[in-house]
């Protein structure tokens, strides 16, 4: 099961709004199997002409840290990167 089949469960069996946006975060996270900084997604939707605001990136990377689809490290540098589980 892929992460966005995963995400669509969980949301249905808690009662959350679909967001295709907080899906596209994930895919992006999933397609390149390592981990990311919030701007590197930004950047990488943009190249993909998913226009999507920084701060709309960090709330679905938010939710998703949350939920239990990604994980969020601190690098030494403090900036924080985000893998799939």
């Amino acid at each position: 099961m892929n992460i966005i089949d995963r995400i669509n469960a969980y949301c249905f069996s808690h009662g959350v709004r679909y967001s295709d946006k907080r899906n596209q975060v994930a895919l992006v996270l999933e397609r390149t199997q390592r981990a990311m900084d919030a701007e590197q997604i930004w950047l990488h939707m943009k190249e993909e002409q998913f226009t999507m605001s920084i701060g709309a990136v960090y709330l679905s990377l938010n939710w998703l840290v949350e939920a239990g689809f990604i994980e969020k490290k601190l690098m030494e540098d403090r900036k924080a990167v985000f893998a799939v589980l």
